[in-house]
């Protein structure tokens, strides 16, 4: 009975050293695709300045000139240092949660139509359950406000690196679906099983391709090229013989 417990707890402890490890690895890759400070300079420009650098000050009664206070969520008037906070008033008013998680849950649940599970958005944002559970509450109970803010959600990510062979990441994962149709065939083939192949997170992704069509759509496209590019190759190769009825 002993070594039974003991068997249990230590396949308990590596499982959960595993998750963590797993969380850890695919935030790591979140930082990649959205920057905070991006996040915040879109909710500062679609909430107060359009041009990122002009705000109406309270205390001036007129528009100045604003600039972020370092590392913190708030921009000052350079004239009189009134300080403006683009998420005052806001569902992110107060959260210890980083904007770009925000982010990423609100726009995977637009894209999902409602239809996200808080177990999805954990594998994808590498967050526990209770985390994703309690950001897609609040994100479905400001849907109007969400609305309200919605050029917000279209900030544009930091581009992933390319990976360690100089191939861009949109490269890497559309080799990485055609592998994987060839393995385990169409059907088979979804955004996770090209992630998983790829190495990367599902986020990442969704960062260069909307749904799983559009990834298969590109990768059979790139695939039929290169068989052209092959063939034309070949046919154009020195002493040759042109097929007969060429019509060149």
């Amino acid at each position: 009975m002993f070594i039974q417990i003991n068997t249990y707890s230590w396949f308990a402890n590596s499982a959960s050293r595993l998750r963590q490890s797993i969380r850890t690895e695919l935030r790591g890759q979140m930082d990649m695709i959205l920057d905070e400070d991006a996040c915040l300079e879109q909710l500062w420009r679609v909430r107060f300045s359009p041009d990122g650098r002009h705000a109406r000050c309270r205390r001036c009664a007129e528009e100045r000139t604003f600039h972020r206070l370092h590392n913190r969520r708030v921009y000052s008037c350079a004239h009189c240092g009134e300080q403006l906070s683009p998420t005052a008033k806001t569902l992110f008013h107060g959260s210890s949660t980083p904007l770009r998680l925000w982010f990423a849950a609100i726009v995977r649940e637009r894209a999902s139509g409602g239809r996200l599970t808080a177990q999805s958005l954990a594998d994808e944002l590498g967050l526990s359950y209770a985390t994703a559970w309690r950001l897609l509450k609040k994100v479905r109970e400001h849907r109007d406000e969400i609305d309200a803010l919605a050029p917000a959600w279209q900030v544009k990510p930091v581009a992933p690196a390319p990976d360690e062979t100089g191939r861009s990441r949109e490269e890497q994962l559309l080799q990485a679906a055609r592998a994987v149709v060839v393995a385990d065939g169409l059907d088979a083939t979804t955004i996770r099983a090209v992630a998983r192949h790829a190495g990367l997170s599902t986020g990442v992704v969704h960062y260069y391709f909307e749904n799983k069509n559009q990834i298969l759509v590109k990768a059979l496209r790139q695939a039929n090229d290169e068989a052209c590019g092959r063939r034309d190759a070949i046919m154009a190769a020195p002493g040759r013989a042109r097929p007969s009825g060429s019509l060149a």
